[in-house]
């Protein structure tokens, strides 16, 4: 059998000792108690607009104190890998995610955060899975 899974504050110093950058001031993550779904490591956005010209709030993307929300699926604990690339993941895109919504003056249209952070061409999501693949890369020199 392999090593135990991680718990949440282990696989948050892997993360940070492998080179992500993020603050406890502005990521809270927790991990789900079951699986998110097929190919779903991780979750930040409670987005759910069935509409193209739906309009998105930034509160969507918040905690009620303010932080970005980040539930990790338990199956990323796993192996130190997955938690480096998740982690990275998230955060990068996230942060570039709020970034958008401030410029936008807090709100952003549907079918321009699909553009964003859709899971197949989002250019935010795209751009986040790289930066990630770099890390993990980097680990393995």
């Amino acid at each position: 059998m392999g090593t135990p899974a991680r718990t949440l504050e282990q696989a948050l110093a892997v993360a940070r000792d492998n080179g992500v950058d993020f603050s406890d001031e502005d990521f809270v993550f927790s991990v789900s108690p079951r699986p998110l779904g097929a190919n779903l490591h991780a979750a930040y956005l409670d987005y759910d607009a069935p509409r193209r010209d739906s309009v998105v709030e930034v509160g969507r993307l918040l905690t009620e104190d303010g932080r970005i929300g980040v539930v990790l699926c338990p199956t990323v604990l796993e192996r130190d890998d997955a938690i480096i690339a998740v982690v990275a993941h998230e955060v990068f895109e996230a942060r570039a995610l709020l970034d958008e919504f401030r410029k936008s003056g807090g709100r952003m249209p549907a079918w321009k955060v699909r553009s964003l952070v859709d899971s197949v061409t989002g250019t935010l999501h795209c751009a986040a899975w790289d930066h990630a693949d770099e890390l993990v890369r980097k680990r393995h020199g």
